[in-house]
């Protein structure tokens, strides 16, 4: 495959994800026409790359497809508990289906929850709201380790923070780390 492709892959992804942060940043929400619309593009475009450069339609759709999944599944596993939006879901999912490498996909999602905890940090210190929010997510763990039924950790007053520049980020990252051979986590384990 062209290097060119996959700079044309990497190029598309992050110019929707920059205009999904900025909507999420905006509006509070990632529509939904930008998220199933790039997951859509992410596989026709990998099912085309598939066929064009003789690997195989279904070996481009399918990596796109195993990435799209490896990055849904447990976006929407922590949207079941009310720790994201499901735009923020959609978006990683996109996310996954571009990039189309399950190693990748991995790196993406570990990045971007370290992003989010990062953000969430300078937040919950700017809005002087540590103890609230800690407190909060202290009683929904125990909730939920303890058998009960946990609400949700946040609240109406609770401050926003908008994931999908986390995701930006984090796969910026990973793209680079693509581009320069030399992934973080690897030399991290020792790899």
């Amino acid at each position: 495959m062209p290097p060119s492709v996959q700079w044309t892959a990497d190029g598309l992804l992050l110019a929707l994800l920059i205009v999904a942060a900025v909507w999420d940043l905006g509006f509070g929400r990632i529509p939904n026409w930008l998220t199933l619309g790039a997951t859509a593009a992410g596989l026709v475009f990998w099912t085309l790359v598939g066929l064009l450069c003789d690997l195989g339609w279904a070996k481009g759709l399918g990596q796109s497809a195993a990435g799209l999944g490896l990055a849904f599944v447990p976006m929407f596993l922590v949207w079941l508990i009310g720790g994201i939006n499901g735009g923020d879901v959609k978006a990683a999912g996109a996310a996954g289906a571009w990039l189309a490498s399950a190693r990748i996909v991995i790196f993406m999602l570990l990045y971007a929850w370290v992003v989010a905890g990062i953000l969430a940090a300078i937040v919950m210190i700017r809005r002087r709201v540590v103890r609230r929010t800690l407190g909060r997510i202290w009683r929904f763990l125990w909730m939920a380790a303890s058998g009960g039924k946990p609400g949700s950790p946040s609240d109406s007053t609770s401050p926003r923070l908008a994931w999908c520049t986390a995701l930006l980020v984090a796969t910026a990252w990973v793209i680079a780390e693509r581009r320069l051979d030399v992934y973080f986590l690897d030399k991290l384990i020792g790899r």
